[in-house]
């Protein structure tokens, strides 16, 4: 499976807030986006499966410190 780069959006406890991620453009055309977040919330960049897109936001925080994502059974 396909790694996407995606921008998570957290609270400053690694709540995920909203996952953007860059549309597809035109062949050969690089499509540039900037995610702001808002007043006490962060954005973390990462890479993830196309598929888990959808559920990170119920299976996953933001560990804040290691600046990474982990399972919520595990935070």
């Amino acid at each position: 499976m396909a790694g996407v780069q995606v921008t998570i959006e957290h609270d400053m406890l690694g709540r995920i807030v909203s996952i953007s991620r860059p549309g597809k453009g035109a062949p050969e055309r690089s499509i540039k986006s900037v995610v702001s977040a808002r007043d006490g919330h962060s954005t973390f960049v990462t890479e993830v499966e196309e598929e888990e897109i959808s559920t990170l936001i119920n299976s996953h925080r933001v560990d804040v410190g290691q600046k990474s994502l982990v399972a919520l059974g595990r935070y």
